[in-house]
């Protein structure tokens, strides 16, 4: 594939400047809707001091991903190797952004309806951006298959090169479906309840989000090849995230009968 990018003498890794490209692109969206209702000011603050969620949540769980790995495979929870071999975890960095959001909003008593509506429509636009770079750079790549959707494909750190599902790029196109659906009913939420410039954001779009994005990974994650992640008794370590979302959204929907 094409894991680096090369200008002036220097490489830089694709990913990074998807992924660059992403946080421009969802940046660019949410002042742009802040804007609209006059509300840039307020929250642009809050939304920038949440980012080292991001970070912080994707190592940790990505940490945490891999010393289970460990106490899976040999039965030791190998810490120092984790923390070397652990990447940045998209599960891990949305959740920690979305806690860091709400954390947020409670000291500075703001509307977390606005974080969370911002969320929901950023975050599927960044991933999309993030998967095209885990494409091009060799990582998340799919198992080996001979079927029509399957190409060639060498993975980062391989040599060889084989013909593989492209789950990067399915998952991209997911993510850019999510984004169209749920920023479409949000504008035409806002064409029904605007008033003025001041119309309520939704606080629904982020369990929207979170739950057809749980649901696809789950599904997904059945074609992934790389298992760095960790499988356990055949469930892989996302599938399992996926299924503690689902299970939290479902148990809160449940007490608000």
């Amino acid at each position: 594939m094409y894991p680096y990018l090369y200008n002036f003498g220097s490489k830089i890794p694709t990913y990074v400047v998807m992924a660059g490209m992403g946080l421009m692109a969802s940046s660019f969206l949410a002042g742009y809707l802040l804007y609209e209702k006059s509300l840039v000011g307020k929250y642009s603050t809050g939304m920038l001091c949440a980012l080292p969620g991001v970070v912080l949540g994707g190592k940790m769980l990505g940490i945490l991903s891999i010393c289970f790995r460990y106490l899976y495979q040999i039965g030791e929870f190998r810490l120092k190797e984790s923390v070397e071999q652990a990447g940045i975890v998209f599960y891990g960095g949305l959740l920690g952004y979305i806690l860091c959001s709400y954390m947020i909003c409670k000291i500075r008593k703001q509307d977390f309806a606005v974080y969370s509506t911002l969320i929901a429509i950023g975050a599927p636009l960044f991933h999309f951006f993030g998967r095209i770079g885990c494409f091009l750079g060799g990582c998340c790549y799919g198992i080996e298959s001979e079927t029509p959707i399957a190409f060639a494909y060498k993975v980062i750190d391989q040599q060889k090169v084989v013909k593989r599902i492209p789950v990067a790029l399915i998952e991209a196109a997911f993510e850019l479906s999510i984004f169209g659906l749920i920023f479409y009913q949000y504008r035409k939420t806002e064409k029904k309840d605007a008033v003025g410039k001041q119309a309520a954001f939704k606080v629904s779009f982020l369990e929207q989000y979170l739950i057809l994005y749980a649901m696809f990974r789950l599904i997904i994650e059945v074609w992934r090849g790389d298992e760095i992640r960790g499988v356990f008794w055949g469930i892989s370590f996302s599938q399992i995230i996926s299924i503690g979302i689902l299970a939290v959204i479902i148990l809160q929907k449940r007490k608000m009968l």
